[in-house]
């Protein structure tokens, strides 16, 4: 592996690493593992007090989360040919991981404020409504497959060899793009990271930077009237005292 790609693969890791602490929690990880030909659900009362359920190492299996159970958040790594089902519950952190797992699909029929895939084949999402969408961020996919079931958007297929058709040149395992709904479209940029090590895209810092230095050039406008009418307050008071000087001498 080339200094740059270990560069941008430690660079992930340390995001994810950051993603995770900065989304931790007093939750308990309740495991699901290797599992192989089940379909279960899983209910409040099946788990344990503010549940973070971590399903791993599974094959050919459905997992469904009931309606109205509450999670903190959900985790799916290296599972084969399995689906999971997002049943109108909550994830009180908005947050969804998925990774190094292939030929899964995934039903969200609740909010997802950060949903992240990582390294996965033939992933299928579906979403039950567009505004179940908050951001989606992918990395090494291949053949990813988003859809909405209300129809608010096309299906929309993604992964590495469509991202480098459309952005050129993008690393295999450690280019993050994002996907979200932007002026009632569907879009995906690429991530890139600010000196400080923050996550935005081009467009992003574009905006930031022009409404800074318009933010720049309306103060030091402001400077310059200030100190325009403080220079003609002091002129005038000049003035002034120039006049009542005369006056003086004449009486």
């Amino acid at each position: 592996m080339s200094d740059e790609r270990v560069r941008k693969a430690e660079a992930l890791k340390k995001a994810k690493e950051d993603f995770l602490a900065n989304n931790k929690t007093n939750s308990t990880t309740f495991f699901v593992e290797d599992k192989n030909q089940v379909s279960v659900t899983y209910r409040q009362t099946d788990l344990p007090e503010l549940p973070a359920i971590h399903i791993r190492r599974c094959c050919d299996s459905t997992f469904t989360i009931a309606p109205e159970t509450t999670l903190v958040k959900v985790l799916f790594e290296g599972c084969k040919n399995c689906k999971i089902i997002l049943e109108k519950c909550v994830i009180s952190t908005a947050t969804m991981e998925m990774w190094r797992s292939d030929n899964c699909e995934v039903t969200v029929d609740c909010f997802l404020g950060t949903f992240q895939v990582d390294l996965c084949k033939e992933t299928s999402i579906k979403y039950t409504e567009a505004k179940h969408l908050g951001t989606l961020v992918q990395a090494g996919m291949h053949d990813l497959r988003v859809s909405f079931l209300d129809d608010a958007f096309p299906e929309f297929h993604t992964g590495v060899k469509q991202l480098r058709e459309e952005h050129g040149e993008v690393d295999e395992e450690a280019g993050q793009f994002i996907t979200r709904v932007f002026e009632g479209k569907l879009l995906t940029e690429p991530i890139i990271r600010l000196l400080n090590d923050f996550p935005t895209t081009l467009r992003e810092k574009a905006e930031f930077d022009s409404a800074a230095q318009k933010k720049a050039e309306a103060m030091e406008k402001l400077a310059r009237d200030m100190l325009k009418d403080t220079s003609l307050s002091s002129h005038r008071g000049e003035q002034g005292g120039a006049g009542g000087g005369g006056g003086g001498g004449g009486g």
